[in-house]
């Protein structure tokens, strides 16, 4: 554990500070590399402004040159940090922990963009603030932000400038790699550069992070449209066909419908941070045109005092303001991008539905035209089972008779003599049996169709009366005859 860091107390802002979240981060190794190996460009450094791979010694080394107070000429540092993943659970700068101190220490890194730089939320806030001498005269500016430049990169920015030392200093954590090459080439190329201009390297990064996102809707651009036109750019990006993928058309679709929804708020969020560096960059003129004056005044007293150079003749205020149109025109067609993703997404959805519904129709069909085989094949089991009613009935009306027949054929009621023929004296015990019991027969047969013809009436009431049949509860049935 390192050794306790004192908190600076002439910038403190308890309002908005916490003394033991700002201890936390100074105080605990596990936020930084055990070796510092970062960029640095100091414009006051005439040999090598520009140099990789610092090293704690190094550093010790500027920043006793940033002790010496009231230099004559202006210098700017801009440290590029980045912020790695340690693990999942943990990033960390590559930067050592006693650097970092010290840089916070000598160049007063505000307090709240200390405590909230290792946070992954992107909804910190901003933060500008002025600091002035008892006499009115501004001593220091300072401010930060964290800017959008994609989904998953995030630039933190702080910004700290020192009137009485004549010293502006940048922290730049995770700087995208197109801006970084810009500010080198501007600097070592000996050409007027973004370091002169007042809050001009915080407009070269809000570029930069504008032409990321100018990426990222031409591309889904090109998605959406791919889906609209007949006739795409490329095999690749042809839709998938309604018959063959309508899943995973929609599937795509809805991611693109998500993905243009988070586009339109990190936009909006691109757009909060430049309309604040628009209003901080006014303010910041106005503090160097007070410095200028208070500087101006001592001059005349005879000492010694160099100008703060104005935004002149290009003011940093209107390339603002064009980042800012470029902002909202991305901004205002990626809303338009997530209306037509979503209609596209709706009319697919509604379009695979009236697939089904045609499916359905069509399996409708065939179920009537089963109905009706279904009912053929009733009305002719029906036929034949009259033919069976036929003969059962036959069947009902000779059998008495034949067993009868058959009981009189024994030997207790044959002639005596074989070859006599005629007509017994018993012939009417023949019919006395054979007449009732063929009457007795259909009767019980009637009794018998009766009863099963009533039992049928009984079930068909409770099945309109919505009566349970087999111990199953029935809905009851509304009958569509009309009266």
């Amino acid at each position: 554990m390192a050794a306790p860091f004192s908190i600076r107390t002439s910038l403190a802002r308890p309002e908005i500070e916490d003394p033991k979240q700002f201890r936390s981060v100074l105080d605990s190794n596990k936020h930084f590399s055990p070796s510092s190996s970062f960029d640095l460009l100091d414009t006051g450094n005439s040999t090598t402004p520009w140099m990789t791979k610092v090293t704690d010694e190094v550093l010790r080394n500027n920043i006793e040159c940033a002790n010496e107070k009231n230099a004559k000429t202006f210098r700017t540092r801009v440290f590029f940090l980045s912020m790695q993943n340690r693990n999942s659970n943990s990033k960390s700068l590559n930067m050592s922990a006693s650097s970092f101190r010290s840089i916070v220490k000598t160049y007063a890194i505000p307090n709240t963009f200390v405590e909230r730089i290792f946070k992954d939320m992107i909804w910190d806030g901003n933060g500008c603030f002025l600091s002035q001498s008892p006499d009115g005269h501004p001593e220091k500016f300072e401010l930060f932000y964290r800017s959008e430049c994609g989904f998953h990169s995030h630039p933190q920015t702080a910004f700290v400038v020192d009137f009485t030392a004549n010293t502006a200093t940048y922290i730049l954590i995770n700087c995208p790699d197109s801006a970084k090459t810009r500010i080198v080439h501007y600097v070592t190329q000996d050409s007027p550069h973004v370091l002169d201009r007042p809050l001009g390297l915080d407009a070269l990064l809000l570029d930069e992070c504008l032409k990321a996102w100018e990426d990222r809707v031409d591309h889904y651009r090109g998605k959406l449209l791919s889906y609209e036109s007949q006739n795409p750019k490329d095999d690749h990006s042809a839709p998938p066909s309604l018959d063959s993928d309508a899943d995973s058309a929609t599937n795509t679709l809805h991611k693109l419908c998500t993905k243009t929804h988070r586009m339109f708020e990190h936009l909006a969020d691109l757009e909060a941070c430049g309309i604040f560096l628009r209003t901080a960059h006014e303010r910041y003129n106005t503090a160097i045109q007070a410095s200028n004056a208070h500087r101006k005044s001592k001059s005349e007293m005879g000492e010694d005092s160099s100008a703060w150079s104005l935004d002149r003749p290009y003011s940093v205020s209107d390339s603002f303001a064009q980042l800012l149109s470029g902002i909202d025109t991305c901004k205002r067609w990626t809303d338009n991008y997530k209306s037509r993703t979503s209609l596209y997404e709706n009319m697919l959805w509604h379009a695979d539905v009236q697939k089904n519904n045609e499916i359905n129709e069509r399996n409708a069909v065939v179920q009537l035209q089963n109905a009706a085989v279904n009912l053929r094949i009733s009305r002719l089991t029906k036929e034949d089972s009259k033919s069976m009613i036929a003969l059962s009935v036959l069947a009902m009306l000779f059998l008495p008779g034949t067993f009868v027949a058959g009981i009189f054929s024994m030997a207790f009621f044959t002639s005596p003599t074989a070859q006599d023929f005629g007509a017994s004296k018993w012939i009417w015990l023949y019919f006395a049996v054979t007449v009732p019991l063929t009457a007795g027969s259909f009767v019980a047969w009637g009794i018998w169709k009766r009863r099963g013809m009533d039992g049928k009436r009984t079930n068909l009431r409770d099945l309109e009366n919505g009566l349970e049949m087999n111990g199953t509860p029935l809905r009851k049935i509304t009958s569509t005859r009309s009266s």
